[in-house]
């Protein structure tokens, strides 16, 4: 029974191995194209194109993880993909209109939800931000966060310019 546990981790993980995808490609200096019949499938819509370099650039510029983000989410059109969906996100509009009206349950949930979406996609210094206001704000009390919502105002204007960088 132990042997037969053995060989069934050890195949689990082979497969794990045998499945995991190379590093990104540097066969393209220039521009980074993901290609493969996943992303044709329609998960990406036709190819991302991203001119090496720039993303990462947007990264560092917004003083985010770029790295454990490649690690996490395998391709720099995933990256973009998500950075490009996080400008659509309410969450930091929900989290201001809340504070301003006193809903302490509300402001927790959209700073709670913002926390998640910054570590998810790597914005370090905006997670830092809203991890802060969200422990402020897990008693639901409103008083005293105009400080942290500055704060977290800055480093949200910080993301989004550097995600606008990337549209141009």
């Amino acid at each position: 029974e132990m042997i037969s546990l053995q060989r069934a981790q050890a195949r689990t993980l082979f497969t794990f191995l045998m499945i995991r995808r190379p590093p990104r490609s540097t066969l393209f200096p220039y521009t980074t194209l993901f290609r493969s019949e996943r992303y044709k499938e329609g998960h990406l819509e036709n190819a991302i194109s991203c001119p090496y370099g720039i993303l990462k650039e947007c990264y560092e510029q917004m003083g985010a993880d770029y790295e454990g983000v490649l690690g996490r989410l395998r391709s720099e059109g995933l990256i973009k993909k998500f950075a490009k969906k996080f400008l659509d996100d309410g969450s930091f509009q929900s989290l201001k209109d809340n504070l301003a009206q006193g809903n302490g349950e509300e402001a927790f949930r959209a700073a709670h939800t913002l926390k998640g979406v910054c570590q998810n996609l790597g914005f370090d210094n905006l997670y830092k931000a809203s991890f802060d206001i969200t422990e402020k704000l897990r008693g639901r009390d409103t008083e005293g966060c105009e400080e942290l919502l500055a704060k977290v105002e800055e480093q949200y204007n910080n993301t989004v310019d550097a995600i606008h960088m990337m549209e141009d």
